[in-house]
């Protein structure tokens, strides 16, 4: 494994250099990023992955992962990525019995640019979706994504992870970090008009 080891000026490069055998989800198409424009990215987090910072930072591929999360909360903060949020997120952060995690996540909820209310769509979606053996809330997020047009659906839950829709690209924070850089760097190239 090549870690780095000077310190870059783009800590996204930084970040996902050399740990990509760490990667489940190998198959995912980059090709599809090309024609989205950056500032109009639209992600949705579940709730695995806004818990991120709260496992085990010992092991390795957790430590990458939240230090990926980080940096994507912060493209949030700087408003160069849109934020989803949905009532299955508020319902799963009530039952979080860590007051001070639960409001930690809950102040995301500001920064989001909507935030999807359960419809009968959604409902009927979620319903699709468990057929392929996603959990119930797992569906819920996967459907309230879709529902919201959002790009990219951002989880560290290896199940969903294994989840193929047309309708959106599901990957965990250190690809999507990867993805991120690609389209980042052919937009600066020009290559998005």
């Amino acid at each position: 494994m090549n870690i780095p080891v000077e310190i870059s000026n783009n800590p996204a490069k930084e970040l996902v250099r050399g740990f990509s055998e760490f990667k489940e989800n190998k198959n995912l198409d980059i090709n599809k990023t090309q024609n989205i424009k950056l500032n109009k990215l639209k992600i949705y987090l579940d709730n695995c992955c806004f818990n991120r910072p709260y496992d085990d930072q010992k092991q390795l591929k957790i430590e990458i992962e939240t230090k990926a999360k980080l940096f994507i909360q912060n493209l949030v903060a700087e408003k160069k990525i849109d934020l989803v949020w949905s009532y299955i997120l508020d319902y799963e952060n009530s039952l979080n019995t860590f007051n001070q995690k639960s409001m930690a996540i809950q102040k995301w909820q500001k920064l989001s640019i909507c935030d999807v209310d359960e419809t009968p769509n959604i409902i009927n979606l979620s319903n699709e979706i468990r057929k392929s053996g996603i959990h119930n809330a797992d569906s819920l997020h996967i459907a309230c994504a879709i529902e919201a047009k959002c790009n990219y659906l951002i989880t560290v839950d290896k199940r969903v992870l294994k989840y193929k829709n047309k309708n959106i690209i599901i990957c965990d924070p250190v690809e999507f970090l990867r993805i991120w850089e690609v389209s980042s760097d052919d937009e600066q190239q020009g290559s998005f008009e």
